[in-house]
């Protein structure tokens, strides 16, 4: 095959099903066809024996010798290709113009003595459609797809969300029976905290995929990661009607349920899913994080030794034996089991984090500050998968927030604002992180740096509510206290689940709580007291703001009604040292010895396991929740 028949073949490999005459697409579905089909020797009349096209006018292989064959034309960029064997080529009209440039042949294409002074003909062919075989298309399409969907991957790691976003539709169009590209692009979405735009991608997945577990789970999860709990709840029933052996749902489900206090549920949706199969690593390690929970921690080591067995290298197993035996008091085997999951993968941070947890707790400032210093540096030789860490979970981000924490408590400022800096930089949509950063520079008196970091973070997410939160803090800090009410109530309009779906609609009571505080410093009982009302009224279970309003109906004398708050605030937080705390306080005042003693030695039993209750090895990068 001569270099130009090369050309016109290689010339494209995408097809074009809606413009399918002279294109580049077609010339290449052409190819394709040509390749599979013919694959014998040079002459083009195999071509023709390929794409269907002889019989007719009896163009076969057995018509030339494929050797010797030159009954050929010659037309622009295309090439050449036997008459014969090309009606597609020859059936359209032909303009004979001068060409020298293969005196070879004559003005008919034929060879002939006289060939060398004969001008060539050009013809201007108009190429016929083809039908393409409804498998090449197909084929053709799953190809066009994949290629969109690595762009849109490339466009993820470069941060670049919107453009990931539109190469998943495009891929979507050609492809809409991909359950994972739906998936992706829900992520998508979430990643630009767009939702309800990830809520809808993924129904419209599951009507395109009514059979696909993993769409109705990744929906069950959304509603989850949004707090809708019931449409969870109906959603992984769903999952589980459609394939009852899917046991990450079992293990999503149970997680819910203790979340919402339901053991008993998540105890049971753990041992079905193992009933199911009893070596599911993830089961294991979840049901044994539940044991360990509440109390049971034998039972807890047995069955991530269980585990072990199965995947000894598992990092995330190693991992929770080493918070399981750092909660059991044994420093030096948490330590090795953290350091034998760093060897096994040394991009999990997870457990240089808890590494670094476990020495700072025990007094080890040096080797905590060298956990913090090789974590990071592995993060930073390694590819950033997102600039944006949902929750804090999933990446790095919180091994610098807590280093920068780290430097802070030990009077190291000028260290801990450039980890933040630095920090900030990297993960510049992580909303969590801006706060944290503007806290330190409000302790510092830098409002304007604060401001500003809170402004931003507001840009990325404005339905945040510590966000507003602190900037209200700073407006306050700075004397405005018109401008602090404004943002106050804008960010409750904005966060609240009355007005839209949030995933922070408890979370608004901080605002509230914030809010109250600023109207009690003013003077403005009745201001505060029916923002302390309207809080409660979005969060009866948080025993801090129960705590808080109890010092507010304290400091106006009304002892009766803050000690019935304080109750109040147990009930709803017993294991907070802090409420216990000020409740020992308030009985010391009352002059009632003997009840403060007890609440504050409640108070000591808890605090020593406070810091360890954060390492848990469900969310072990999870971090806490702004309280003011």
């Amino acid at each position: 095959m001569s270099l130009a028949e090369h050309q016109f073949l290689g010339r494209s490999s995408r097809l074009d099903n809606a413009n399918f005459s002279r294109s580049s697409s077609s010339l290449g579905f052409i190819n394709a066809l040509v390749r599979r089909d013919a694959g014998q020797g040079s002459c083009p009349h195999w071509q023709s024996k390929a794409l269907g096209l002889g019989g007719e006018n009896g163009f076969t292989p057995a018509s030339c010798d494929p050797r010797t064959c030159r009954r050929k034309i010659s037309f622009p960029i295309l090439g050449r290709f036997c008459r014969r064997s090309s009606p597609l080529l020859a059936a359209g009209p032909v303009t004979a113009v001068n060409d020298a440039a293969h005196p070879d042949l004559d003005a008919s294409g034929e060879a002939g003595p006289a060939a060398s002074s004969q001008p060539l003909v050009r013809a201007e062919l108009t190429l016929q459609p083809v039908a393409p075989s409804r498998e090449s298309i197909t084929v053709a399409r799953k190809l066009e797809s994949s290629r969109l969907v690595s762009e849109a991957l490339a466009a993820e790691r470069s941060g670049h969300w919107q453009v990931a976003v539109a190469r998943y539709e495009q891929a979507l169009v050609l492809c809409p029976s991909e359950g994972k590209v739906w998936m992706l692009l829900a992520r998508g979405w979430e990643r630009q905290r767009h939702f309800d735009q990830a809520r809808n991608t993924l129904r419209r997945g599951i009507q395109s995929n009514p059979g696909n577990p993993f769409l109705i789970q990744a929906l069950a999860d959304l509603e989850k990661l949004l707090r809708n709990w019931e449409r969870a709840r109906k959603l992984f029933a769903q999952t589980l009607e459609v394939e009852p052996k899917f046991l990450s749902a079992y293990n999503s489900w149970a997680m819910m349920e203790d979340e919402l206090g339901n053991v008993q549920r998540a105890y049971e949706l753990l041992v079905r899913g193992l009933r199911l199969d009893p070596s599911s690593t993830r089961l294991l390690r979840s049901l044994a994080v539940l044991e360990d929970k509440y109390g049971r921690s034998k039972f807890a080591r047995n069955l991530l030794d269980k585990a072990l067995e199965n995947e000894h290298e598992n990092v995330h197993l190693l991992h929770a034996v080493g918070v399981l035996e750092f909660k059991q008091g044994n420093p030096a085997k948490a330590r090795a089991s953290f350091l034998k999951a760093i060897s096994a993968d040394p991009s999990f941070m997870q457990a240089y984090l808890s590494l670094a947890q476990m020495e700072e707790y025990l007094g080890n400032i040096s080797a905590a500050r060298q956990a913090y210093i090789k974590g990071l540096a592995e993060a930073r030789a390694r590819p950033q998968p997102s600039n944006i860490q949902l929750d804090g979970v999933g990446g790095p981000v919180a091994l610098w927030q807590a280093y920068a924490r780290l430097e802070e408590k030990c009077k190291n400022l000028r260290s801990a604002r450039r980890v933040y800096a630095e920090a900030v930089a990297r993960f510049p949509s992580d909303v969590r992180l801006h706060c944290e950063y503007a806290k330190l520079e409000l302790r510092l008196g830098n409002l304007k740096t604060a401001r500003n970091l809170l402004s931003r973070a507001i840009e990325v997410d404005d339905g945040y509510p510590y966000a507003y939160q602190y900037l209200g803090l700073v407006e306050q800090a700075d004397m405005r206290i018109d401008a602090a009410r404004n943002i106050y109530s804008r960010g409750i309009e904005r966060c609240s689940a009355a007005n839209s779906e949030s995933r922070y609609p408890i979370d608004t009571a901080s605002l509230y709580h914030s809010w109250a505080l600023m109207e009690w410093k003013c003077g403005d009982v009745t201001s505060a007291r029916n923002l302390f009302e309207r809080g409660l009224k979005v969060d009866r279970s948080a025993g801090w703001l129960w705590a808080s309003y109890a010092r507010f109906e304290a400091d106006l004398g009304n002892d009766d009604l803050a000690q019935h708050y304080y109750a109040r605030a147990v009930n709803a937080s017993p294991k907070d040292p802090a409420i216990w705390n000020s409740w020992a306080a308030f009985e010391r005042r009352r002059c009632n010895q003997e009840r403060a003693d007890t609440y504050a030695k409640r108070a000591l039993e808890l605090r020593r396991f406070d810091q360890t209750r954060g390492m848990d090895p469900i969310r072990p990068l999870a971090r806490r929740r702004f309280k003011a």
